[in-house]
């Protein structure tokens, strides 16, 4: 696990890659559309992508590691329980120097939550701060 460490809202000092937003150090949250658009471009070194999606996509090109979570974008889908999987994932991830792209169709829900959960994991910050972190990343603030 990474120790924990002070962010604050308005620290952003990685460069943005059109919608595919830094959140923290190797740390970023894209939608479908941009992160493909991103690595047609090769303008991140992505080394890791966390798809969570209503079904699987192929991204031509990307060799890295990838992990695929199947579901849905409705009140009734579990992220919860996928997580804890999610998290160990990144900081994995992270900790062994890669990058990642955490991405949903739309970049709104599913991938600000897992985001938002490695916030949290990363730096011991409680959930609401953690998002309002992501929003004010994402210009939604």
């Amino acid at each position: 696990m990474l120790p924990p460490r002070r962010i604050t809202p308005q620290t952003n000092n990685y460069p943005t890659f059109g919608e595919v937003t830094p959140i923290l150090p190797n740390l970023y949250l894209s939608s479908l559309s941009a992160l493909q658009t991103c690595l047609a471009q090769s303008s991140l070194p992505i080394t890791h992508i966390l798809s969570i999606l209503d079904a699987p996509v192929d991204l031509p090109g990307f060799t890295g590691s990838r992990l695929v979570i199947v579901l849905s974008d409705n009140a009734e889908s579990d992220l919860l329980s996928r997580l804890d999987e999610c998290v160990e994932y990144v900081q994995s991830a992270r900790l062994g120097g890669g990058t990642v792209v955490v991405h949903c169709l739309m970049g709104l829900s599913r991938s600000v939550c897992v985001v938002a959960a490695c916030v949290v994991a990363d730096s011991g910050v409680r959930v609401g701060k953690a998002l309002r972190v992501v929003k004010k990343k994402r210009g939604w603030e």
